[in-house]
């Protein structure tokens, strides 16, 4: 009996060791410098061109450490930094490294189980001090490829994607979500960061489209159908093929043959008479995500029905624009009769004031 106690304490014992392919006894490793990474949610500063952070445009919100990241690296000899192409970086609120300091709120890389290892499986990767280290990152994520509604799936990135440029297709249909990017340039002798973290600093490379519809008159009716006819839904996105002129983070997209249809919804909502009691079309805040694309003149149509109208097709055209990268767009239908008033307000993502304002009689 008692050497039965005996072996189950040692199973015990075990059982609550951590898995780690290191000497029962650790002895910390030198102290290196690894890279860190960090998603600033304050307004980046301005920085020398092409340099940590050149170009972007966005105000990150901490929602970001709900996703995962992919992010590219390579030393400026064309080396590869990571281990995995792209890595992930997930959000952690602690963490403890191989020389026994613990860490909070910080994103982290590899397996991390092998952290408090101290031996040369540790997964993060060291700052080489006289080289130039660049990192292109998108978010959000979604390496198992499982939901394609909540993050880019791996088939999405093209093969040529690195840490020089990213070749990503995105599909209006079935990628529904804000599609962010981030560049940054690192030498630990020449830049003020030295080896502190890697800053992430996002821009929106979607437009966001919303669409309201109210009445002019004291009418009320309830908004049943929507969607875009003549819009193209889906895309390539060029971050960092460069043509003549552009930086480093230059956005360009070739978007696909335009099509009818897209962003199907079905549903009842209430028509009123002010901004405050129109209908907005599609669901949650009723923003859709939009290929950045030039816009003929009445090539893009959106198109709704309404329960008075006894299911009728109200069909009301876009001016002739272009949907930029990072802008929202706000379109307002006033119903009166049996015509349909439309005004149009473009807004950049991160400010509340409006830079252009159209109306169409």
């Amino acid at each position: 009996m008692k050497k039965l106690t005996t072996y189950a304490f040692v199973l015990a014992l075990l059982a609550t060791t951590p898995a780690c392919n290191s000497p029962e006894v650790v002895t910390p490793q030198p102290r290196r410098d690894l890279l860190v990474f960090d998603t600033p949610t304050e307004a980046p500063q301005p920085s020398e061109a092409g340099r940590a952070g050149a170009g972007s445009t966005t105000i990150v919100s901490t929602t970001i450490q709900n996703h995962k990241i992919a992010v590219f690296g390579r030393y400026e000899t064309g080396d590869n930094i990571f281990l995995n192409h792209p890595e992930i970086l997930s959000y952690a609120t602690s963490f403890r490294d191989a020389n026994g300091t613990t860490h909070t709120d910080q994103w982290v890389y590899g397996d991390t189980s092998k952290y408090n290892c101290g031996t040369d499986e540790e997964p993060r990767r060291p700052w080489l001090r006289l080289l130039d280290h660049e990192f292109r990152a998108f978010v959000p994520y979604n390496p198992d490829g499982n939901d394609h509604q909540n993050g880019l799936p791996p088939e999405n990135i093209q093969a040529m994607s690195d840490a020089s440029r990213l070749v990503l297709n995105y599909y209006t249909q079935t990628n529904k979500f804000d599609l962010m990017v981030a560049r940054t340039l690192r030498n630990p002798t020449k830049d003020a960061e030295g080896v502190s973290e890697v800053k992430l600093e996002f821009q929106h490379v979607l437009s966001a489209l919303q669409f309201r519809i109210k009445h002019k008159l004291e009418n009320t009716d309830v908004l049943t159908e929507a969607y875009i006819d003549g819009i193209a839904a889906s895309g390539v996105l060029y971050y960092g093929v460069r043509l003549e002129g552009d930086s480093e983070t230059n956005i360009h997209w070739t978007p696909s043959q335009p099509s009818n249809r897209n962003y199907l919804w079905t549903g009842s909502k209430t028509i009123g008479r002010t901004d405050g009691t129109a209908a907005v079309a599609f669901d949650g805040d009723g923003i859709v995500f939009a290929i950045p694309q030039t816009i003929g003149e009445q090539q893009v149509s959106f198109v709704f029905k309404t329960e008075t109208g006894d299911q009728a097709i109200h069909r009301a055209y876009l001016p002739a624009m272009t949907l930029e990268a990072g802008k929202k767009y706000l379109f307002t239908m006033e119903l009166s009769g049996a015509s349909t008033n439309i005004s149009v307000s473009i807004k950049e993502w991160t400010e509340v004031k409006s830079n252009q304002d159209i109306y169409i009689q």
